[in-house]
Formats: C-alpha cells, sequence, structure tokens
C-alpha cells in the first residue's frame, strides 16, 4: 500500500490581542487616623488638664469599655485648650487622634467615662478623618483666631 500524503493543515496565525497604552487603576483612599474633639466637664472652673491626666482618664475609660482591647488603642494628645463659653466660662477641650479601625470604640469608650478626680465626664463635640474639619468649626472664623494658650508675640 502506498503511503498516503495527507494534506496539511492550513496554519492560522491566532491574533495578539490589542494592548493599550492606557492603563486604568482603582485606589481606594481609606484615612489612617480619626480625629476626635473632647470636651472635658470638670469639678471647679480653674482646674488645669495636662497630658498626662487626660491620657490616664481616657485610659481608665477605654479599659472600662473594652478591657486590655481598649487599653491598647494608642492615643495620640495633640492639643489641649481651653472653650470659652457663652457665660463667660472656661471648659477644657482636647483634639486627639486614634487609628481609623479604632475610632468607633474610642468614641463609645470616651463617651461611656464616669469620672475621675477632677474630671467628672468626657464628651465627643465631634469626630473626623480631617483634622481642619474639626478646627473650622464656625465657619472658619476660629481658625483664625488666637487660643488662650498661645502668648501673642507683639
Amino acid at each position: 500500500m502506498p503511503d498516503t500524503v495527507k494534506p496539511a493543515k492550513l496554519l492560522k496565525r491566532k491574533r495578539k490581542p490589542k494592548t493599550s497604552d492606557t492603563k486604568s487603576t482603582f485606589i481606594s483612599i481609606e484615612p489612617t487616623w480619626t480625629y476626635l474633639h473632647l470636651n472635658l466637664m470638670t469639678s471647679g472652673s480653674g482646674v488645669v488638664i495636662d497630658d498626662l491626666t487626660l491620657r490616664s482618664c481616657l485610659l481608665q475609660a477605654f479599659s472600662s469599655y473594652l478591657g486590655d482591647h481598649g487599653a491598647a488603642i494608642p492615643v495620640d494628645i495633640l492639643h489641649i485648650s481651653e472653650d470659652i463659653l457663652s457665660e463667660g466660662k472656661r471648659r477644657p477641650s482636647a483634639f486627639i487622634r486614634v487609628p481609623n479601625e479604632d475610632a468607633q470604640a474610642a468614641i463609645a469608650g470616651a463617651s461611656s467615662f464616669t469620672g475621675s478626680g477632677n474630671v467628672l465626664a468626657i464628651r465627643v463635640k465631634s469626630h473626623s478623618s480631617w483634622l481642619a474639619t474639626l478646627t473650622a468649626e464656625e465657619d472658619g472664623q476660629d481658625l483664625f483666631q488666637m487660643t488662650l494658650d498661645a502668648p501673642r508675640e507683639e
């Protein structure tokens, strides 16, 4: 039997997929920090709140709310000052920073603080992922005013 020659298959070239020069990327930006503006209710009008007092009050508040997990929440104290109320009284106020994933626990823990020493309660006045939105609460006008604890240079 003679060998039969099979016809050669036509080779089809595979088309390369078209590549575009532009690449689209999606970036999700989640803020790293949450900033809290706290009002501190004190036993008297002349009570001075320093960093250590505030840190110990926050540690007590967080640990009583969540135990050891609450005590492990890192807190950065950014600024302590006094807010002037409409009656002319002064109330200690603080700005703190906590990690974004711990923000809700920090808000709940600070709000549930029952008092220690001269600090009777902590109220969370506001919170935001941007510090500038907390400092400009009154239409931005208070951003340009001098704070009580900043000496004026003349």
